[in-house]
């Protein structure tokens, strides 16, 4: 389901020295909070060690598979000044997410990775793209109480859209299960039973009231070319992080709204 997914295993395009230039941008723009993303950021793990201490203002987090995140890795980025780690985990039982991710072990790989990031005091965030398949009342519950297992501080929960891996796939999220996703996310978070449990992030229950919280209202897309995006699902390239000028182009953005899903009922 991966949005970047024709981009995967393609060379890079931005140095380290792009990556920090663009960051300065954003920094000097305002930017508080900046998840890395990939593919696979950890393949650049000597950039980022070397990047996350020029940007003290600013929290960092990083988007993994949990790939190789050692406990001297995870060390390393706490001492660097990285806040939390989100890794994708697409289903609580092991076989079915090691099927998924087409590699046997790496429901592993998100167990060794969550103990090392929690040994080392850094945030851990669980996410999960819910698919109208995964949905159902038992796997929400038993993905919690294994978030709950691992000590994560959240459950992140997106749905999937007709982009990347899912381009032109009927994926889009039935009414009954948006309606369980939506009971899910206020019992979880609003219910004092789970007062020990991880708070659940829902992007999509709020989208649907308030309107998409991207196009530089709350956040924006920078792809691996550089290319700003309204969020990570509009393929829509609408300025280069290195040659724009940051301040103009985001409030152009937040004036015209979401390119593509520009209406509540589209996110």
């Amino acid at each position: 389901h991966c949005f970047e997914w024709s981009n995967l295993n393609q060379p890079e395009t931005l140095s380290k020295e792009d990556v920090t230039k663009i960051l300065r941008n954003f920094s000097d723009h305002g930017v508080s909070m900046v998840q890395i993303t990939g593919g696979e950021p950890l393949n650049r793990f000597n950039d980022i060690i070397e990047i996350l201490p020029l940007f003290s203002g600013i929290d960092f987090w990083i988007y993994t598979s949990g790939y190789h995140l050692t406990d001297e890795k995870a060390r390393l980025l706490k001492k660097t000044g990285l806040t939390g780690v989100t890794i994708s985990l697409d289903h609580w039982i092991p076989e079915l997410h090691d099927a998924f991710r087409g590699k046997q072990g790496s429901f592993k790989w998100v167990e060794k990775a969550a103990n090392n990031i929690i040994a080392n005091k850094l945030a851990l965030c669980l996410s999960i793209c819910a698919t109208n398949n995964f949905i159902s009342e038992d796997n929400l519950y038993q993905y919690l109480e294994l978030a709950k297992k691992l000590n994560a501080s959240f459950v992140q929960i997106l749905e999937p859209k007709a982009v990347g891996h899912y381009a032109g796939k009927d994926v889009m999220l039935s009414t009954s299960n948006i309606e369980i996703l939506d009971v899910f996310y206020k019992n979880v978070n609003f219910n004092s039973k789970y007062l020990d449990y991880p708070s659940v992030v829902y992007h999509g229950f709020y989208s649907r009231r308030l309107g998409c919280s991207g196009a530089g209202k709350d956040y924006l897309y920078v792809d691996m070319d550089g290319w700003v995006h309204d969020c990570p699902f509009c393929q829509k390239k609408i300025f280069n992080a290195l040659t724009g000028e940051i301040t103009k182009q985001v409030e152009a953005m937040r004036t015209f709204g979401c390119s593509v899903f520009n209406s509540a009922d589209k996110i």
